[in-house]
């Protein structure tokens, strides 16, 4: 199939010079790896070196590869705010970080800059375009991630294993029983002075 020749991509968060969550990151591009190409040596990205010129600041490292890593580069960070969010049922599959997000973008060119898109499948909140989400159970005031993402985040599996989030099947009609949600991945970690009010979704 096509899909299989794809190229790859993740993207880390680097601080200061420190690139951060290397071992999941690692992980997740060699499961990547030997699922699509079954490739079993793996890539060790604790080699990977950050340039005197991108140790100040935030940036994107962006590493695109198939088999092998292709190419590295480092990009600066600015992030994104949204006043309104949408939701599409997603019709593509996405469990593998692909660099060609067609898929994503044709939904995303729909709304202006402003508006992000929050992806289902058959009722069940998934992604947003570009980020896991966590969601603040109105009664419980515990974060709680969907069950049914698109891509398997770094960030959210951290939070998981730091027992800082918990998994849950979340359907569009239990959006009522939530007071919040936070946009998460590799570059935007859990911070609750991001959180956005759930009524800003519309559902």
């Amino acid at each position: 199939m096509i899909k299989y020749m794809c190229q790859l991509i993740e993207s880390i968060q680097v601080v200061s010079g420190k690139a951060f969550r290397l071992p999941y990151h690692e992980q997740r591009m060699n499961r990547s790896r030997k699922a699509l190409f079954h490739t079993i040596e793996p890539i060790r990205l604790s080699d990977l070196e950050v340039p005197l010129s991108y140790r100040t600041g935030k940036y994107k490292c962006r590493i695109v590869y198939r088999q092998d890593i292709e190419r590295i580069s480092f990009v600066p960070y600015h992030s994104q705010s949204f006043d309104r969010f949408v939701i599409e049922e997603a019709d593509f599959d996405y469990q593998y970080k692909f660099l060609n997000r067609e898929a994503i973008h044709y939904y995303k060119q729909q709304y202006p800059k402003t508006t992000e898109v929050i992806f289902t499948r058959k009722g069940r909140i998934c992604d947003s375009s570009f980020s896991n989400l966590i969601f603040k159970n109105k009664n419980t005031g515990q974060w709680e991630t969907p069950a049914s993402y698109l891509l398997g985040g770094t960030q959210r599996q951290y939070l998981l294993d730091q027992k800082m989030i918990t998994e849950k099947e979340i359907q569009v009609t239990d959006l009522k029983n939530y007071s919040h949600f936070m946009l998460i991945n590799a570059l935007l970690e859990f911070d609750e002075q991001r959180i956005y009010p759930i009524n800003l979704i519309s559902f």
